[in-house]
């Protein structure tokens, strides 16, 4: 049994428990509770975003074939570039927050509290992939930004379309 630091164990417990099926099983719950409470529009929002945050993380993976680095702790077989963990955990934080500040009355301080909170975790995840040495630096920062500019390119589209939003 190995002896791992405090940090790696928690970034090996995040692994655990940030699979790509947690991340679905995440958007299908957002998006069922916003058709459940009406918000037709949201879910729209969501399920687009999520869908082209998927799409083109996984275009951008098998069209640069980039390998994990050597000597991770655990093994994966699918390509590093760019990171999904780091691009999911930023997309939900950013869906999450702007759903916090469009659906409910807030404060900005409410508000600057629910983004930070949100992208702490988000960068919690993103880390632990350098942690346990599956992604590079570079990898967790392309698909962190792409987790954060995606949904903000599909919410300002769609306030181009639904200028009441």
């Amino acid at each position: 049994m190995h002896m791992y630091s405090p940090l790696t164990q928690l970034s090996l417990g995040i692994h655990a428990v940030t699979s790509p099926a947690f991340f679905v099983f995440l958007c299908v719950l957002f998006v069922s509770v916003l058709l459940y409470t009406k918000r037709k529009r949201e879910a729209a929002i969501f399920s687009v975003a999520f869908i082209a945050t998927v799409l083109i993380v996984t275009i951008l993976k098998y069209t640069f074939a980039v390998p994990r680095p050597e000597g991770a702790l655990i093994t994966l077989t699918d390509y590093a570039f760019p990171s999904s963990h780091a691009a999911f955990s930023a997309f939900l934080a950013t869906m999450l927050g702007w759903l916090h500040v469009h659906t409910r009355p807030y404060t900005r301080v409410n508000a600057y509290l629910f983004f930070g909170f949100s992208y702490v975790l988000a960068l919690m995840v993103a880390l632990s992939r350098l942690v346990i040495g599956v992604h590079t630096p570079f990898q967790i920062t392309v698909g962190f930004l792409l987790g954060v500019l995606i949904p903000l390119v599909v919410i300002y589209g769609a306030r181009r379309v639904y200028p009441t939003m």
